[in-house]
C-alpha cells in the first residue's frame, strides 16, 4: 500500500513551508541541538538544549510544538541524549532498545552502473546494491 502523496512529500522535505505559512517559526542558523528537555507536568518536550556552532554558547529554546527531524541517527542520537528522572535511558527507549536495529532509506545515493554482460543496473550506497528499479531507466541499451 503507497503512503498518500502529502506522506510522501513530507519525508522529502520537512514541515518547514506549514510553518512558515503560520508566520510564527523562528529558524536559528548554526544551532546544533544538543538534547530535548521533557516536561514532566506537560508530559511533552518543552525546550531544546542547543550550542551555537561558531560560538560555542549554549541556549534553550522554548516551543510549543517542537519537530524532530534529525535522520536516523541524529534523532535516535538526541532521544538518548534526552536522558531524565522520568527517562534515564532517554525518550521513547523504555524497552532498552533505542539505537539498535537502525534502518535507513538511501534515495539517490550511490553510483547507477551497466554491467556489460547483462545490462542491468545496479545503485551501490555502501556497498550495497539499492534502488535496481529506480536505476533500469538510466541504463542505455548499446
Amino acid at each position: 500500500m503507497a503512503a498518500p502523496p502529502a506522506v510522501t512529500s513530507a519525508r522529502r522535505a520537512p514541515p518547514l513551508p506549514a510553518a512558515a505559512a503560520t508566520g510564527n517559526p523562528t529558524l536559528k542558523s548554526n544551532a546544533v541541538v544538543e538534547r530535548p528537555e521533557y516536561d514532566k507536568e506537560s508530559g511533552k518536550i518543552s525546550k531544546v538544549h542547543v550550542i551555537d556552532a561558531n560560538t560555542k554558547k549554549r541556549t534553550a529554546y522554548s516551543a510549543r510544538i517542537f519537530f524532530l527531524n534529525a535522520s536516523t541517527v541524529g534523532s535516535t542520537q538526541l532521544l538518548l541524549n534526552s536522558a531524565s528522572e522520568e527517562f534515564p535511558d532517554g525518550l521513547a527507549n523504555r524497552s532498552g532498545t533505542l539505537g539498535h536495529y537502525l534502518m535507513d532509506h538511501f534515495l539517490d545515493i550511490g553510483s547507477p552502473a551497466c554491467t556489460a554482460t547483462t545490462r542491468t543496473v545496479t545503485t551501490t550506497a555502501i556497498g550495497r546494491p539499492v534502488c535496481i528499479y529506480r536505476a533500469s531507466a538510466m541504463c542505455k541499451a548499446g
